[in-house]
């Protein structure tokens, strides 16, 4: 071997002598077989088990990385490597192993969640496989879409006004990491529809519901009832109530014959919810009863003022004037079981129906006739007896849809007691004056009761009770108008018959010419 060769071999094995086996010199300084302590953004801390602190690894060795908030770890472990096949320099295996990532919430709708996500260096599908769950009440909720161009995902299908958990897991390498995990409450909405739980009746005026899905904070109802009458067109009304968010029931108060509806929203501030609505038609009721339950006698006939009654338990269809004489029975049995019956002279106790007056043709006041001896096609207005005890009915009916609701009305009984002596003939000599025949105690006064009318209009009505010592009184006897009186004696008893005096009738029976 030649002296150069020698050389050679010296200097190299010289150079070998000078290095450990772990590749670090025996002076201590930096191989180029070894890699540096990683100092890649987002590294946090670096652990190794053999030697925690150390600033140089050499190649085989692996460490933990850690990664700092706000950085999410692509591999914790990460290994010294040779940086080329047969080469002689290292480096890690993975050259950023803390990857900064970022997930901004876009928007939140009442339904909806979108997210996205940015990765510094990015973008983040070079990382991962990304993956979004939503958690609600220890379920999964809504269905998750991934947008793969734009780096984010939308979560469908939520409900208003509810805190959900989002979890955003990447997959890599086979093994799933959690990246992000937030709390995240959707807007509020409108309410639902209100579910009535109870309805108003006649008897029961209270509504009541519940409202199951709020979707937010509920700030109140609004509560509408409007009110009309199919019979009745100049009927209308209506209402609405702000209720509060803790109201759950109303009371109102139902009339009969009467079409309502009735609607109920709830609020939040997100605006009004979808309605609940309820509609109902309340049956007709019993008429009211005619006012002015007075009644004069003259001759074979008497005679009262029966006034039309208001529509407002249902429509009016009759007016029924019904005669007893020696009939005891009840009022609600004569309303409820009467059947229509004709005059019969020969049966006694007598009920009869005298006349039936179609509710058109009673408008306002009129007068009214018994014993006048008519037919009125069907029903017999027979003559009255003097020397008999009468008792007058009037039934009022209303009928509507397939419904029929009656109300009575007790006159009487009634017979001619008080005697008139002098009858008004004109304004110079207008003084009625009586007398009393008969008398079954201490008289204490008199009722007398005036009506006055012209071309059938009422124009003047007079009720006076008058001292004991007095018998006579002063009418009007205006041209061209009719005038019909009663006047009745007064006991501790009670009150006697009424005697009637009509306008235009010369005298009464029993009458002095006088």
């Amino acid at each position: 071997m030649s002296p150069s060769c020698l050389c050679c071999l010296l200097l190299l094995a010289l150079a070998v002598l000078g290095e450990e086996e772990d590749g670090q010199s025996r002076d201590g300084s930096h191989s180029v077989a070894q890699c540096a302590k990683p100092t890649a953004p987002g590294i946090e801390s670096v652990s190794n088990q053999r030697e925690p602190n150390r600033d140089y690894y050499n190649r085989g060795e692996e460490v933990t990385v850690t990664c700092a908030p706000g950085y999410q770890s692509v591999s914790q472990i990460i290994r010294c490597k040779k940086t080329e096949k047969n080469g002689t320099r290292s480096n890690w295996d993975v050259s950023l192993p803390c990857i900064a990532f970022q997930v901004n919430v876009r928007r939140v709708t009442p339904t909806s969640i979108s997210l996205q996500w940015e990765c510094q260096p990015g973008p983040c599908r070079s990382y991962w496989y990304m993956s979004v769950s939503c958690e609600a009440g220890g379920q999964i909720r809504g269905s998750s879409q991934i947008h793969t161009v734009t780096e984010g995902a939308t979560v469908r299908g939520l409900e208003p006004h509810t805190e959900y958990i989002i979890t955003i897991s990447g997959l890599r390498r086979g093994k799933w990491t959690e990246l992000e995990r937030r709390t995240i409450r959707t807007e509020e909405s409108a309410p639902g529809k209100p579910d009535f739980t109870q309805y108003p009746s006649i008897n029961n005026n209270t509504l009541k519901w519940r409202l199951s899905e709020t979707h937010g904070v509920l700030t109140g109802y609004q509560l509408n009832i409007s009110a009309h009458r199919e019979y009745d067109i100049t009927f209308s009304e209506t209402e609405s109530h702000w209720l509060g968010p803790n109201v759950t029931e109303f009371n109102m108060e139902l009339r009969n014959g009467t079409n309502y509806t009735v609607t109920l929203r709830g609020f939040t501030v997100s605006g009004p919810g979808e309605p609940a609505v309820w509609a109902h038609e309340t049956s007709i009721g019993e008429p009211p009863e005619p006012i002015n339950k007075w009644i004069g006698v003259a001759n074979q006939a008497a005679f009262f003022l029966l006034h039309s009654v208001p529509s407002q338990h249902g429509p009016i269809s009759s007016y029924e004037i019904i005669i007893a004489q020696g009939w005891n029975g009840s009022l609600r049995q004569l309303c409820t079981s009467y059947t229509s019956t004709l005059y019969n002279s020969s049966q006694v106790p007598t009920l009869y129906t005298a006349m039936l007056l179609p509710a058109e043709n009673v408008t306002g006041s009129m007068n009214v006739t018994l014993g006048d001896g008519r037919h009125d096609g069907t029903f017999y207005n027979a003559p009255l007896r003097s020397d008999q005890n009468y008792t007058l009915y009037v039934r009022v009916t209303s009928t509507w849809k397939k419904v029929t609701k009656s109300s009575c009305t007790r006159f009487g009984p009634f017979r001619r007691k008080l005697k008139f002596t002098q009858f008004p003939i004109n304004n110079n000599n207008n003084i009625l004056r009586w007398r009393l025949s008969e008398i079954h105690g201490v008289v204490i006064g008199y009722q007398l009761n005036m009506v006055a009318w012209k071309e059938h209009t009422v124009i003047e009505e007079e009720s006076q009770r008058l001292p004991p010592n007095v018998m006579e009184h002063r009418i009007p006897m205006e041209p061209g108008s009719s005038y019909m009186v009663t006047v009745r004696a007064l006991t501790a008893a009670g009150p006697g018959e009424a005697s009637l005096w009509l306008s235009g009738t010369p005298k009464a029976t029993g009458a002095s010419d006088s």
